[in-house]
Protein backbone atom coordinates (compact mmCIF):
# COMPACT_ATOMS: atom_id res chain seq x y z
CA UNK A 1 0.00 0.00 0.00
CA UNK A 2 2.86 2.62 0.70
CA UNK A 3 4.99 1.84 -2.09
CA UNK A 4 1.41 2.73 -4.44
CA UNK A 5 1.01 5.74 -2.77
CA UNK A 6 5.06 6.73 -2.42
CA UNK A 7 4.94 5.93 -6.49
CA UNK A 8 2.23 8.32 -7.24
CA UNK A 9 3.06 11.43 -5.16
CA UNK A 10 4.74 14.37 -7.43
CA UNK A 11 7.10 16.26 -6.19
CA UNK A 12 7.66 20.01 -7.24
CA UNK A 13 10.73 22.28 -7.26
CA UNK A 14 9.90 26.21 -7.59
CA UNK A 15 12.34 27.26 -10.86
CA UNK A 16 13.38 30.59 -11.39
CA UNK A 17 13.52 31.79 -14.81
CA UNK A 18 15.39 34.78 -15.81
CA UNK A 19 13.64 36.97 -17.92
CA UNK A 20 16.38 36.37 -20.74
CA UNK A 21 15.65 32.98 -20.50
CA UNK A 22 11.77 33.94 -20.99
CA UNK A 23 12.33 36.66 -23.17
CA UNK A 24 14.50 34.01 -25.75
CA UNK A 25 11.87 31.65 -25.26
CA UNK A 26 9.04 33.53 -26.41
CA UNK A 27 11.02 35.44 -29.11
CA UNK A 28 12.19 31.65 -30.39
CA UNK A 29 7.71 30.56 -29.84
CA UNK A 30 6.39 33.88 -31.52
CA UNK A 31 9.20 32.67 -34.52
CA UNK A 32 7.37 29.25 -35.15
CA UNK A 33 9.21 26.83 -32.83
CA UNK A 34 6.57 24.31 -31.24
CA UNK A 35 5.80 24.68 -27.73
CA UNK A 36 6.53 21.29 -27.16
CA UNK A 37 9.87 21.37 -28.99
CA UNK A 38 11.14 24.20 -26.46
CA UNK A 39 9.82 22.38 -23.16
CA UNK A 40 11.25 19.23 -24.02
CA UNK A 41 14.74 21.24 -24.90
CA UNK A 42 15.32 23.33 -22.32
CA UNK A 43 12.91 21.55 -19.30
CA UNK A 44 10.91 24.15 -19.28
CA UNK A 45 6.91 23.04 -18.54
CA UNK A 46 4.08 23.90 -21.62
CA UNK A 47 2.33 25.48 -19.00
CA UNK A 48 4.94 28.12 -18.08
CA UNK A 49 5.53 28.87 -21.43
CA UNK A 50 2.32 29.56 -22.67
CA UNK A 51 1.85 32.09 -19.52
CA UNK A 52 4.50 33.70 -20.72
CA UNK A 53 3.33 33.18 -24.03
CA UNK A 54 -0.32 35.30 -22.97
CA UNK A 55 2.08 37.87 -20.50
CA UNK A 56 4.06 38.96 -23.06
CA UNK A 57 1.09 39.68 -25.56
CA UNK A 58 -0.66 41.53 -22.92
CA UNK A 59 2.06 43.59 -21.25
CA UNK A 60 5.24 43.42 -23.70
CA UNK A 61 8.71 41.78 -22.38
CA UNK A 62 7.62 44.06 -19.09
CA UNK A 63 5.05 41.03 -18.13
CA UNK A 64 7.85 38.48 -18.30
CA UNK A 65 9.89 40.00 -15.42
CA UNK A 66 6.53 41.10 -13.37
CA UNK A 67 6.68 39.91 -9.55
CA UNK A 68 3.59 37.92 -8.29
CA UNK A 69 1.83 37.53 -5.36
CA UNK A 70 0.83 40.42 -3.38
CA UNK A 71 2.05 43.79 -3.16
CA UNK A 72 4.06 44.63 -0.45
CA UNK A 73 2.43 47.00 2.00
CA UNK A 74 4.13 50.09 3.95
CA UNK A 75 4.47 49.04 7.41
CA UNK A 76 3.28 52.12 8.90
CA UNK A 77 1.13 52.80 11.92
CA UNK A 78 -1.97 51.43 12.12
CA UNK A 79 -3.69 53.87 13.10
CA UNK A 80 -2.44 56.30 9.61
CA UNK A 81 -0.64 59.23 10.25
CA UNK A 82 -0.40 60.78 13.65
CA UNK A 83 -1.48 64.71 14.65
CA UNK A 84 1.35 66.94 12.91
CA UNK A 85 2.96 64.20 11.40
CA UNK A 86 3.16 64.38 7.68
CA UNK A 87 1.04 62.38 5.11
CA UNK A 88 2.83 59.40 4.27
CA UNK A 89 3.77 58.60 0.68
CA UNK A 90 1.16 56.07 0.67
CA UNK A 91 -1.67 58.44 1.02
CA UNK A 92 -3.00 59.46 -2.59
CA UNK A 93 -2.80 58.78 -5.90
CA UNK A 94 0.31 56.31 -6.83
CA UNK A 95 2.90 58.46 -8.40
CA UNK A 96 3.16 57.59 -12.23
CA UNK A 97 6.44 54.96 -13.35
CA UNK A 98 8.06 54.97 -15.91
CA UNK A 99 6.75 54.83 -19.02
CA UNK A 100 7.42 50.83 -19.69
CA UNK A 101 4.22 51.04 -17.18
CA UNK A 102 1.92 51.33 -19.25
CA UNK A 103 1.22 47.86 -20.53
CA UNK A 104 0.97 46.62 -16.67
CA UNK A 105 -1.57 49.20 -16.51
CA UNK A 106 -3.65 48.36 -19.38
CA UNK A 107 -3.69 45.09 -17.95
CA UNK A 108 -4.57 45.68 -14.71
CA UNK A 109 -7.02 48.35 -15.98
CA UNK A 110 -8.74 45.12 -17.76
CA UNK A 111 -8.43 42.62 -14.96
CA UNK A 112 -10.73 45.76 -12.62
CA UNK A 113 -13.17 45.89 -15.48
CA UNK A 114 -13.45 41.91 -15.09
CA UNK A 115 -13.86 42.57 -11.79
CA UNK A 116 -16.63 45.13 -12.07
CA UNK A 117 -18.44 43.00 -14.64
CA UNK A 118 -18.80 40.20 -12.14
CA UNK A 119 -19.95 42.39 -9.88
CA UNK A 120 -22.40 43.83 -11.77
CA UNK A 121 -23.54 40.15 -12.68
CA UNK A 122 -23.98 38.92 -9.23
CA UNK A 123 -25.85 42.59 -8.35
CA UNK A 124 -28.25 41.56 -11.07
CA UNK A 125 -28.75 38.11 -9.97
CA UNK A 126 -29.56 39.16 -6.57
CA UNK A 127 -31.82 41.76 -7.44
CA UNK A 128 -34.12 39.00 -9.48
CA UNK A 129 -34.15 36.73 -6.41
CA UNK A 130 -35.27 39.43 -3.94
CA UNK A 131 -37.82 40.81 -6.83
CA UNK A 132 -38.80 36.99 -7.11
CA UNK A 133 -39.00 36.41 -2.89
CA UNK A 134 -41.42 39.88 -2.78
CA UNK A 135 -43.29 38.83 -5.75
CA UNK A 136 -43.92 34.98 -4.19
CA UNK A 137 -44.21 36.64 -0.52
CA UNK A 138 -47.33 39.11 -2.00
CA UNK A 139 -49.30 36.16 -3.57
CA UNK A 140 -48.81 34.08 -0.32
CA UNK A 141 -46.61 31.38 -1.94
CA UNK A 142 -43.73 31.98 0.38
CA UNK A 143 -43.37 29.99 3.04
CA UNK A 144 -44.39 31.51 6.80
CA UNK A 145 -42.19 31.77 8.95
CA UNK A 146 -43.35 30.29 12.82
CA UNK A 147 -41.70 31.34 16.20
CA UNK A 148 -38.75 29.46 17.37
CA UNK A 149 -40.18 28.82 20.59
CA UNK A 150 -42.97 27.73 22.72
CA UNK A 151 -45.26 29.48 25.11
Amino acid sequence: MDRAIEGSLVVRVLRIFSAELKEELVGRAKAGESVRALSAETGVLKSSLYQWLEADRVMGPAGLNRKRGRPREDRGSPLGPMAGEPPSAAVGPPAMGPPNDFPMAKARIAELERLVGQQQLHLDFFQEALRSWDAASRSGDAPISSASSKK
